[in-house]
């Protein structure tokens, strides 16, 4: 499983393998570390995400 996270102006970007099971049902809204902003299913499936805000 490999996973590359790069900076994407104020939001990141995670390149998943496609049998990244653990991220497959990720929906926009969804919060892991990261607040999902958009997902793409293309492969490698993309991610885009900006850091959870600390309150």
């Amino acid at each position: 499983m490999q996973k590359e996270i790069q900076k994407y102006g104020d939001s990141h970007v995670l390149r998943l393998s496609p049998d990244d099971m653990k991220f497959n049902d990720l929906q926009e809204g969804d919060i892991i570390d990261f607040t999902i902003t958009r997902v793409t299913v293309a492969k490698p499936r993309v991610i885009r995400a900006k850091p959870k805000r600390k309150r």
